[in-house]
């Protein structure tokens, strides 16, 4: 078994931030393309909140579980997602990976507020 090279702080964030542009980006193109439907404001709300929630959901957990094994970002400083073995990871793993990630994201957010709060 080959020893896997971790990511650096930096490689990862930088991917980070290409995945989020991209993310927006293709975001506001749907949203733009929902609005020239003139859907009725209860319908197009609904679906733009669906939107931001499916549109990264499923960036992240089909790019880093398919063949490519990375999301655009990731490719882009060279960094692949892989199971400890260097194998390419499944739908459920990327998705509990995702899922993981956010729980995480927002306890720290609750404890840095918190902290600040003092």
């Amino acid at each position: 078994m080959n020893d896997p090279n971790y990511a650096g702080f930096w490689h990862r964030f930088s991917a980070c931030l290409i995945d989020i542009f991209l993310i927006i980006l293709s975001a506001n193109i749907i949203n733009k393309i929902v609005i020239g439907f003139q859907l009725s404001s209860g319908t197009g709300g609904l679906l733009l909140f669906i939107l931001y929630i499916v549109l990264p959901w499923l960036y992240f957990t089909i790019m880093e579980s398919s063949t490519r094994q990375a999301t655009y970002g990731k490719k882009a400083v060279g960094v692949t997602v892989t199971t400890l073995g260097i194998e390419r990871i499944s739908f459920g793993r990327a998705n509990v990976r995702l899922w993981g990630k956010l729980i995480s994201s927002l306890i720290v957010s609750r404890f840095h507020s918190r902290w600040n709060d003092k």
